[in-house]
């Protein structure tokens, strides 16, 4: 079948023919697809030999620990995660200098201004107040305001 333009194609044509056409260009376009895939093979192929690596990813390697230095300690008390304590155990501390309940609000912002926490979130309180929930470190003693247990 000759190639139409799509709007003389759909204009005259009947399903049957639609259909052909759409099966060709769908074998046309996977078979495009092969092609470039096999390109790009050779292509990580020919990178890698003059980078003098092998095919593929490369694989992740583990920061090694300094034995020089011993690792730093979080505070009694305090979760970590990667080094740094987690938002929900800085609000524990927050809470606790505060030694009242305090709206998600209002722990959230001295989260940032004391404690020096960044986010980008537009919603972090609320993020904050839903972290709080399910934490049994706090209890909720009104609608979005916790305190420590």
């Amino acid at each position: 079948m000759p190639r139409m333009s799509t709007k003389r194609l759909l204009q005259s044509a009947t399903v049957a023919e639609l259909e052909r056409a759409l099966e060709a260009r769908k074998l046309a376009g996977q078979q495009r697809l092969k092609e470039l895939l096999a390109q790009r093979a050779a292509l990580d192929r020919e990178i890698a030999t003059l980078q003098g690596t092998k095919v593929g990813r490369p694989k992740k390697t583990k920061a090694k620990a300094n034995p020089k230095k011993p690792a730093k300690r979080a505070p009694v008390g305090f979760r970590q995660r990667n080094g740094k304590p987690t938002i929900k155990s800085l609000a524990a501390d927050v809470l606790r200098s505060a030694k009242k309940p305090l709206h998600q609000n209002e722990i959230a912002k001295l989260l940032i201004e004391k404690k020096g926490v960044k986010s980008k979130s537009k919603r972090f309180p609320m993020t904050l107040g839903i972290q709080l929930g399910k934490d049994s470190r706090f209890k909720r003693v009104a609608r979005a305001t916790y305190t420590l247990k």
